[in-house]
């Protein structure tokens, strides 16, 4: 089994720090709603996200026989 400081080692080489702060924005509300105004499409719930996924790859009508 490993040590306790290779398993760390392993956890610090996964953890990517500038992928973490590009994707953990932090401002405040007036800064949030001044991003939705520009882009609507910010404030969609979960939802309506997989609704545009499912969307967006396409549908088709599915014949058994």
């Amino acid at each position: 089994m490993a040590s306790a400081s290779t398993l760390m080692a392993e956890l610090r080489n996964l953890h990517d720090t500038r992928s973490y702060q590009d994707l953990n924005w932090e401002g405040s509300f007036e800064d949030y709603l001044e991003i939705v105004r520009k882009n609507p499409r910010v404030a969609r719930s979960a939802f309506q996200r997989v609704y545009d996924m499912i969307l967006m790859q396409g549908v088709e009508e599915y014949k058994e026989y």
